[in-house]
């Protein structure tokens, strides 16, 4: 794209490209990205073992969904090309939406719901998924967890977290889980607040959200482009969620440093696990 300018990478690099002067009004817009979902892909999952951030956010839910019963239903916002955030829910819920902006990263969730030749292998991320449940995985329990996701996804969605109703219209979900996107709409601190107000607009009164937000860092790389994002704190998401009907006698709130993925920009993770006032 014309206008990405090269700017210094995180190990003295001179050629990374900086997507920040496509914000506009401390908001990032995904389409301004070409060929996200490859890119994405290639840089955190193609060829690679779950990462640290990645072992923290599945470690923390799986430590965390046993609060829920009834077998709710689900929304995942912001799933990108990837499937391996639903995996520990599987056990706990009936059904799973998962919504994106971009329609390309829906479309490799499909090849995967489909097993379409070529879609993403996430067996290391299953495997992970059980030993942190169960103590140990096996083939047969691998197939089964992967069997299960496919049978509860229920529909693939656009959304918008931009927008006041993120899917379009008025939505209302007992469960709704986030990773690793609201902080990269809203890049600066005024406008995460407004794209948190707008899931959290999704979460039923008396629901749950499950979030994962990079913390205290204003980028991550992906291949070598650096994206921005708003740097937050758990202080920031323990300040918010109040504001927006959750009740923190009922909700953790957690910030896990990662010292091994710092040259791409996760420092850390904040993890939520927050319940709506009815």
């Amino acid at each position: 794209m014309s206008d990405e300018t090269p700017s210094q990478g995180p190990l003295g690099q001179t050629n990374a490209v900086d997507l920040r002067s496509k914000a506009v009004d401390g908001v990032f817009d995904f389409r301004h990205v070409e060929s996200f979902a490859t890119r994405y892909m290639e840089t955190f999952y193609s060829g690679h073992p779950p990462t640290d951030d990645e072992r923290e956010v599945l470690r923390f839910l799986t430590e965390r969904l046993g609060s829920l019963t009834g077998q709710p239903a689900m929304l995942e916002v912001g799933c990108g090309p990837t499937v391996h955030h639903i995996l520990p829910f599987v056990p706990h819920v009936s059904t799973i939406d998962m919504a994106d902006y971009l329609p390309e990263n829906l479309a490799e969730v499909r090849r995967w719901y489909q097993r379409a030749p070529g879609a993403y292998n996430w067996r290391q991320y299953a495997t992970l998924a059980l030993e942190l449940r169960n103590g140990g995985a096996t083939m047969a329990g691998i197939e089964a967890l992967e069997a299960a996701a496919r049978t509860k996804i229920r529909r693939l969605l656009r959304c918008d977290l931009k927008k006041p109703h993120i899917l379009g219209r008025p939505v209302s979900y007992p469960v709704v889980g986030a990773f690793y996107c609201t902080e990269e709409v809203g890049i600066a601190t005024v406008q995460w607040e407004a794209v948190m107000a707008n899931l959290c607009r999704a979460v039923a009164p008396g629901g749950y959200l499950f979030l994962s937000c990079l913390r205290n860092t204003d980028f991550y790389m992906v291949g070598d482009t650096r994206y921005p994002c708003a740097r937050i704190s758990e202080g920031d998401v323990k300040r918010v969620l109040p504001t927006l009907g959750f009740d923190m006698r009922n909700s953790l709130v957690e910030g896990v440093s990662i010292n091994t993925q710092r040259e791409t920009g996760v420092a850390g993770v904040v993890l939520v696990a927050a319940k709506k006032s009815p």
